[in-house]
């Protein structure tokens, strides 16, 4: 044989059917956790198969779901258990493990897999029967059932061991003795404290608040009544919460108000915004107050703001442009001037209406002037608009650049007297080019936009009512401070009449024709926006604190 095949051919055989029968155990006796609450049962099988390295095979008419929640028990064991909650069966053959229904394993064994259900009753000292019937009734098998008997204040359980085990286990840890303490609040009021206790308490414990004699009654565990009396006891000490007053610079105190409610203390910290003063006033315990301050001057920062400047410009092409601008050609005509570092596109190429492409830019003696020249070399080149504006840090700011269309529209009202009324209304409806983008700073100097422009115009009207052809995307990009952003592919072809006529004689009906002329030609233009965001820095104000 081939020994550079050897090699391989042994580790497959020692990897697969080569481990040992010690090793195989092992893998079988390997811990698992189970959470899954109604998956399907060939998904839980997957999951075994791969915690202990089993290999599981399914009848067809095994099916279902299962809810099942273990810690730390053995793959096999919890393979046992699924097919005892499922009432199904198993056997090994070759090394396979089949996982089967009862009546099949029956007619193929000719007995029965497992007659394991057995009946237990469990007598309870201080818990209800029937409250740990509603606790433990999810927690039975499929042919399993659990019955509460008050009169010896017990819970029969008719089940498989492994699930009658799991629920007395659950029974356990829940029937322990209830205490009855009622708390007398001084200081605090029980609307205050009552849900915070309210989490405390265990699943079979209760609260009853008294408002008017401001008691709280707990009844509960000794274990959780002790450390809720070390919570109320914390809660209501007299003079025990103190006030700081904030005065805010840049952040609404409303907003931090509701940005560090999670933070103060429960049932006794308390945040009160006044936005005509811009003071924030905060009532907690001392020794949370000090990270309630941190946690204010970290909030309350001058947010930095973007400058961004936009020049619209429309490119009329040339024949050899016919396609629009190349980005690419121009880097390579001014000699690497232009370093094309990105590229986006806003639309896919089978998305309907134009194409709509981006390139970052990054110039360093090729201006944004010099790149409008440059242009210049495509076609004939109008700067339609050059807008500069400035927003905050992650809010939108909306660019316009267009026209107002009126048109005439029949409006139809019942008047005061029920008749049916029309009259005319105007409505208008603005074409040209908008532009929204939100910016938004990082910490390290980078800039998030969010670019939509929308390109619309009027093609033609349909009884009175102009068509409108719009195009619009929308992108998200990331570009260094200074970087210019360029949108471009929003072609359109014009077509343009042209009249000459000599003055009155043109002007004749049908003996006016050898005095005028007409010209229609085809101009193909494509708009181009340049979006250049500058970083606008503040100071992080620090004296906020004003007394207390």
């Amino acid at each position: 044989m081939n020994k550079a095949l050897l090699c391989p051919l042994l580790c497959f055989l020692l990897t697969t059917v080569g481990m040992t029968p010690a090793q195989a155990q092992t893998r079988e006796q390997a811990k698992v956790s189970l959470q899954f609450r109604n998956m399907n049962i060939h998904d839980v099988f997957k999951t075994l198969s791969k915690a202990g390295d089993l290999k599981i095979v399914t009848s067809k008419p095994v099916q279902g779901s299962v809810s099942i929640f273990v810690d730390s028990l053995a793959v096999l064991d919890a393979l046992e258990l699924v097919v005892e909650m499922q009432g199904l069966a198993y056997y090994r053959e070759h090394g396979i493990i089949r996982v089967v229904t009862a009546d099949e394993y029956l007619k193929r064994f000719g007995k029965a897999f497992k007659d394991r259900m057995q009946t237990r009753i469990v007598k309870l000292r201080y818990v209800n029967p029937e409250q740990i019937v509603k606790l433990v009734f999810q927690l039975k098998s499929k042919d399993g059932n659990v019955i509460a008997d008050q009169r010896s204040n017990s819970v029969v359980i008719v089940d498989l061991p492994g699930v009658i085990d799991r629920m007395v286990s659950v029974m356990e840890q829940l029937d322990v003795e209830l205490q009855t303490r009622t708390f007398g609040l001084t200081h605090t009021s029980v609307q205050a404290v009552e849900e915070v206790v309210k989490s405390m308490v265990s699943a079979g414990g209760k609260i009853k608040a008294d408002a008017a004699g401001n008691q709280l009654t707990v009844i509960d565990d000794r274990e959780r009544i002790e450390r809720i009396e070390q919570f109320l006891i914390e809660a209501d000490k007299p003079n025990s919460a103190v006030m700081q007053i904030f005065s805010l610079q840049y952040t609404a105190p409303e907003d931090i108000a509701a940005k560090i409610q999670d933070e103060l203390t429960p049932g006794i910290g308390s945040a009160v915004a006044d936005n005509a003063s811009k003071k924030l006033f905060v009532q907690d315990l001392p020794a949370n107050l000090p990270y309630i301050e941190e946690l204010i001057a970290s909030l309350d920062q001058r947010t930095q703001q973007v400058l961004i400047e936009a020049k619209i410009i429309q490119v009329n092409l040339t024949d050899e442009y016919k396609m629009g601008v190349d980005w690419g050609g121009m880097t390579e005509k001014f000699g690497g001037t232009i370093d094309i570092s990105s590229s986006f596109r806003a639309l896919a190429a089978t998305d309907g209406g134009l194409r709509v492409e981006g390139t970052e830019l990054e110039a360093d003696s090729f201006t944004l002037n010099g790149l409008i020249e440059a242009l210049q070399t495509v076609g004939k080149t109008d700067l339609l608009s050059n807008p500069r504006i400035t927003c905050l840090s992650g809010k939108e700011a909306f660019i316009t650049v267009g026209s107002t269309v009126p048109y005439k529209t029949i409006d139809t009202r019942e008047d005061q007297g029920g008749a049916l009324r029309t009259f005319e209304k105007v409505v208008t409806v603005e074409v040209g080019v908008k532009l929204r983008v939100t910016p938004s700073i990082n910490d390290e100097g980078y800039i998030t936009m969010k670019i939509k422009p929308e390109v619309s115009e009027v093609t033609s009207f349909i009884d009175n009512i102009p068509v409108i052809e719009k195009s619009e995307s929308e992108t998200t990009v990331i570009v260094k401070d200074g970087v210019t952003i360029i949108i471009g592919g929003l072609i359109k072809d014009q077509k343009i009449e042209t009249e000459k006529r000599i003055p009155l004689l043109g002007s004749i009906p049908v003996l006016g024709i050898p005095f005028r002329s007409k010209s229609t030609k085809k101009v193909k233009s494509e708009l181009v926006i340049l979006l250049q965001p500058k970083i606008i820095t503040g100071d992080v104000n620090m004296g906020r604190k004003t007394g207390s």
